[in-house]
């Protein structure tokens, strides 16, 4: 799915907590506890050494350089007008795994339903222009929903990972009724993220 590429852009790695004591922002729906406590079962034993999210998909990616919260939460709010809940479907597909020389990451893909790209339509349409775009794919104009398992395991249990995986049983997806702003605290992917707000899809 294809968006129009955002015009202030920058670097996730290089950005310090701003004067509201976050890096960047990030809007997600969260998958049900069970599938959180499963997935987090992995990241437990393969020792993932980058901060994240329970399981979760990311519906709008993250940006910083805001002048307000309050007036993200707003926007959040005013874009899910009209809206109803979405279904996070991944029943199609399989456990990917993207190694190589500086990451180590294995998820899911999930479907770009037509509620599922309305949502991030809406969101991106609102907050990108107050805001910088810190995403990878959205700077180039992408959408690719996904459900990550793991990222950057130990080296040396990376093989643990994909065995893993193989008895991982997660469902064909949730529903999403809430979306959850998410703030995180420190240099991106080595500190902790934190819970700001969540706003009803319904």
């Amino acid at each position: 799915m294809n968006y129009p590429i955002p015009a202030r852009q920058t670097n996730f790695y290089d950005l310090e907590n701003d004067e509201f004591g976050y890096s960047v922002y990030s809007l997600v729906v969260f998958a049900t506890p069970e599938q959180q406590a499963a997935v987090q079962e992995i990241r437990d034993k393969v020792k993932v050494r980058r901060s994240m999210l329970p399981a979760h998909v990311t519906v709008k990616g993250p940006f910083s350089d805001i002048s307000s919260i309050a007036d993200v939460q707003s926007l959040i709010d005013k874009s899910l007008i009209g809206l109803n809940g979405v279904s996070v479907d991944f029943s199609g597909s399989q456990f990917k795994l993207r190694p190589n020389p500086n990451e180590f990451v294995a998820g899911l893909s999930v479907e770009v339903s037509p509620e599922l790209a309305e949502l991030h339509r809406r969101l991106l349409a609102s907050i990108d222009p107050i805001s910088t775009n810190s995403y990878p794919p959205e700077k180039k104009g992408e959408f690719p929903p996904h459900l990550t398992v793991f990222h950057e395991p130990a080296s040396e249990l990376e093989s643990l990972g994909e065995q893993l995986l193989d008895d991982l049983d997660i469902g064909t997806g949730f529903p999403a009724n809430t979306i959850s702003l998410m703030g995180h605290v420190g240099t991106p992917f080595r500190g902790e993220w934190v819970h700001i707000s969540e706003h009803p899809l319904a």
